[in-house]
């Protein structure tokens, strides 16, 4: 498979051109996953696929994140496709891509420097007071395109790029980020851009993007969606605000005609590298003699998962990873502290989110007991897994659960262990490559049963995948 390596202002992409490969597109997250792994692909903050078009433009793009989710679109990564599309004849000096937000126009102004229209904002709120990590925050809520690109702009005075190479700063940042990107009020979760106003139509601005996980050098989106909002308030002017972000300088225009706004990014792309990936980096991992490097162990609260996790994950020399510890890590926050103050929905979404962002090899993995709850986070998990389910019988589980208040459990109002039991039942089997029944066994017994089990079913001897 031929790609392209470029970034916008650092932000860096893999471009494939699939009217050329026709990779069948349900195969695009896992690889998206793949070639965008720093230590085990090509490495990148997206993954953007050119398919035929369908409404009209030019050409259609494709965008994933880094951790496989389908993003609505990217700023940075209009702005290079646009420049891939004219090298690659693709379009002319001026052309139209189709994205899912929404149609994107792309204009080619030197050999390297390009500008995009990017979406409309649908969605504008201001002075949102949030609280996060031990304080009231005041942010501007911005949605770019349909469906919308959901950004939250914080301003943080004397922010500087610095900031990330200064280990306390960059650690509380991070917190705070996080934080946000994941808080109850952005259903959809988004990406945190922090800012301040350094002189007239300047500004320094750093982004903790949602699907990356982290700090990137650029958002195009998100300088947008800075500007949009500091426009509504008067702080700009709207005609060349310039931006500095990590990776270099980014404008910002505001065209405002028979009122109607239309945003404009204009900045510098490159292109990295052109070549080949090689077969084992685009076989699917259940095709490849390490496609079950992961055991993911599912289960009720109090099913033993952890504690039987760890002892697995010595045994097989395998890292031990407890999907409640890595939401209590990536959050900042307790479990219980979750549902008390998001609800069991925001909970879900936030476990959700986190799971996908699981990414493992040769390790053991004990996610909550309601990770059965969301295809997106259990079709992750067994692209490179063998999902084994402990059975523990309905009397035993209300035996061992008497620390509800704080023990994390997901019930609804009403709802009984036993009614929440019979509801999650059906869901396990149904996810279950292996089930180990764990009535009368010892920790010794139930532990010598998975390995068992696990090694049967890689060998293909698995049968029913049930076992006693």
């Amino acid at each position: 498979m031929k790609f392209t390596k470029m970034n916008g202002a650092g932000n860096d992409f893999i471009i494939v051109n699939n009217r050329n490969e026709a990779i069948p597109q349900e195969r695009f997250p896992a690889l998206a996953k793949r070639l965008c792994h720093r230590r085990f692909g090509i490495g990148a903050d997206g993954f953007m696929v050119v398919e035929e078009p369908s409404n009209g433009g030019d050409y259609k793009m494709i965008f994933y994140n880094s951790d496989g989710s389908l993003g609505e679109m990217c700023g940075n990564g209009a702005r290079c496709i646009a420049r891939y599309g004219y090298d690659k004849g693709l379009a002319g000096e001026v052309q139209h891509i189709e994205t899912t937000a929404g149609m994107v126009t792309g204009w080619r102004q030197t050999d390297s420097r390009y500008k995009v229209q990017l979406n409309p904002v649908t969605v504008m709120k201001q002075n949102v007071k949030l609280f996060a990590e031990g304080k009231e925050w005041n942010c501007a809520y911005v949605e770019l395109g349909d469906p919308g690109i959901p950004h939250a702009a914080v301003r943080i005075p004397g922010l500087a790029h610095s900031w990330l190479d200064d280990p306390e700063k960059r650690r509380n940042l991070f917190a705070l980020g996080r934080s946000l990107r994941f808080h109850e009020a952005f259903p959809k979760g988004a990406n945190v851009n922090f800012f301040d106003i350094t002189g007239e139509d300047q500004l320094v601005e750093l982004t903790y993007e949602r699907g990356v996980e982290d700090f990137t050098y650029a958002c195009g989106t998100g300088t947008g969606s800075v500007v949009s909002a500091l426009y509504e308030e008067g702080l700009v002017s709207g005609r060349d605000v310039q931006v500095s972000v990590p990776g270099g300088l980014l404008r910002i225009d505001i065209e405002e005609t028979e009122g109607e706004k239309k945003l404009f990014l204009t900045g510098p792309t490159c292109v990295a590298a052109e070549g080949e990936a090689g077969e084992e980096l685009l076989c699917p991992e259940e095709e490849t003699t390490a496609q079950h490097s992961n055991i993911i162990l599912i289960g009720m609260a109090g099913a033993g998962k952890s504690t039987t996790g760890v002892v697995v994950a010595k045994i097989l020399q395998k890292d031990f990873i407890d999907g409640d510890l890595v939401i209590q890590t990536v959050t900042g926050r307790g479990l219980q502290d979750i549902i008390d103050r998001e609800g069991n929905d925001g909970f879900r979404m936030i476990e959700n989110q986190v799971l996908c962002g699981i990414e493992a090899e040769n390790a053991v993995i004990a996610p909550g007991g309601s990770a059965i709850y969301y295809p997106q986070a259990m079709t992750h998990l067994r692209e490179n897994g063998i999902v084994v389910y402990l059975h523990v019988p309905l009397p035993e589980i209300q035996r061992r659960l008497t620390n509800l208040a704080t023990r994390g459990v997901t019930l609804a109002e009403g709802q009984t262990i036993a009614d929440l039991y019979n509801e999650r039942l059906p869901l396990y089997e149904k996810y279950a490559d292996i089930r180990i029944d764990t009535e009368g066994n010892t920790l010794e017994e139930t532990v010598a049963k998975i390995i068992e089990a696990v090694k049967e079913y890689e060998e293909g001897k698995e049968g029913t995948g049930f076992t006693g």
